[in-house]
């Protein structure tokens, strides 16, 4: 897989929204057991959903589709017809409830996930999609929601999954590992990878900094992901923020992978590959730790705000090759972004950074949402100059930490940061309108 796919990350295929008309509920937590079944490649489990009612006469509860089988039940009493409309699971519930209140969905559920779940004979990763294999929503990244899983394998896999694992058991010749994440996080962060991995540390003072290797000798891995402490000392600075667990794990699989979950991301051999040839080659392993500050932690409110996931991460991973490789790499990374927003805009398409319309190919929306961003990004770093653009990028971080963001938000800590009036530059880039 070429650069200009992998930086796809796959929250960039046209989510749709819940369907309009619905009233409003808000996820507070998941309880997730799962096992996965490496003969059959299928996963059996358990999702609990704590929820409240954000609205009165609440009568559905809708989650992304999958092809999973399931039975559900309200508060452990009540079942719970289940339907799949579209591109959606909805849970009738047996009586409408009232604003503010709360309940619990206990959805069973067992079966292949196709899009959700790669497999090979002895390891099993998510990828993007994390409500193939469970229910949860991957349309709404701004209900953030506390998680707390149980993975059930074969004896003597590794296994990493969001927050920190708790406690690890053995029942009936199983192996039962837990984990809790005590931050909220959007659904499409739900990832975990399993398997009989070659574990390696690579040497951190204050975090551990494991790689997973499902393929590669372990000198060829050590080289390969060698900067990841530099790499962090940068974006901890650059946020001012530290990263917030006590660990940070990269899982190295086969093929074209490039994907951020909790605490960890899945890194493709074919994207890390060329560091051994050329270390200037680095942007994967920059791209998703830095999403661990932007995108997990700082979040977009919806998907028509891509561009402050993805756009922000792009941007750092220029500004992190500035500082360790020099200013040409920085701006051979502008280039980019502009011959890809140029592309764009030759076919006669472009757009605001936040729109609420509907893309004509995943090119395109990348175009936008990654590319153009980064031009944008680096004209308010010439306008407004390094110490008031890198002090609005720790304000914006700080103040919205473990919270879901609009434009706006990113605006008024530029504004606060530089003292300017920057209206009418968001209005032309960002919102399209004078």
């Amino acid at each position: 897989m070429n650069r200009t796919i992998a930086l796809l990350c796959l929250a960039a295929a046209g989510a749709t929204p819940a369907p309009a008309g619905e009233p409003a509920f808000d996820v507070t937590a998941y309880d997730v057991r799962i096992a996965p079944d490496f003969a059959t490649q299928t996963v059996a489990g358990q999702t609990v959903i704590h929820f409240k009612s954000a609205a009165h006469g609440l009568k559905a509860l809708s989650f992304s589709a999958n092809a999973l089988d399931v039975t559900a039940s309200l508060s452990g009493e009540d079942m719970v017809g289940a339907e799949v409309q579209g591109d959606r699971r909805v849970f009738h519930l047996p009586r409408a409830m009232r604003k503010g209140e709360t309940g619990r969905l206990t959805v069973s559920f067992k079966g292949k996930a196709p899009k959700g779940l790669v497999w090979t004979a002895d390891t099993v990763y998510a990828n993007y999609f994390t409500c193939d294999y469970m229910i949860c929503d991957q349309d709404r990244p701004g209900d953030k929601a506390k998680i707390d899983v149980r993975i059930t394998l074969p004896p003597g896999m590794e296994v990493i999954a969001p927050g920190r694992r708790i406690a690890t058991s053995m029942t009936r010749g199983a192996q039962t590992t837990h984990w809790r994440s005590r931050r909220t996080l959007s659904g499409y962060l739900f990832g975990f990878a399993a398997g009989r991995f070659r574990r390696m540390d690579i040497t951190d003072a204050r975090i551990k900094l494991p790689v997973l290797a499902a393929t590669s000798d372990s000198a060829t891995v050590a080289q390969m992901f060698a900067d990841t402490p530099r790499m962090l000392a940068f974006f901890e600075d650059r946020a001012g923020v530290r990263l917030p667990e006590r660990a940070y794990t990269q899982v190295l699989v086969a093929g074209g992978e490039a994907q951020e979950a909790a605490n960890h991301a899945i890194i493709g051999l074919d994207n890390i590959a060329p560091i051994l040839e050329n270390p200037h080659e680095d942007w994967v392993i920059a791209h998703e730790l830095a999403h661990q500050w932007w995108g997990n932690a700082v979040t977009c409110a919806d998907w028509s705000e891509l561009w402050l996931n993805e756009g922000l991460t792009v941007f750092m991973v220029a500004a992190w090759k500035e500082q360790r490789w020099g200013r040409a790499d920085y701006d051979r990374e502008l280039e980019l972004a502009n011959k890809r927003w140029d592309a764009a805009k030759q076919q006669g398409f472009d757009v605001p950074l936040s729109w609420q319309g509907k893309y004509p190919s995943l090119r395109l929306k990348r175009a936008m949402a990654y590319a153009k961003a980064v031009v944008f990004l680096d004209l308010l770093r010439k306008e407004l100059g390094e110490d008031a653009f890198w002090r609005g990028i720790k304000i914006y971080t700080r103040t919205h930490w473990d919270k879901t963001v609009r434009a706006q938000d990113l605006q008024h800590a530029f504004e606060r940061s530089s003292k300017r009036d920057l209206a009418s530059l968001f209005q032309t880039w960002v919102y399209g309108r004078m």
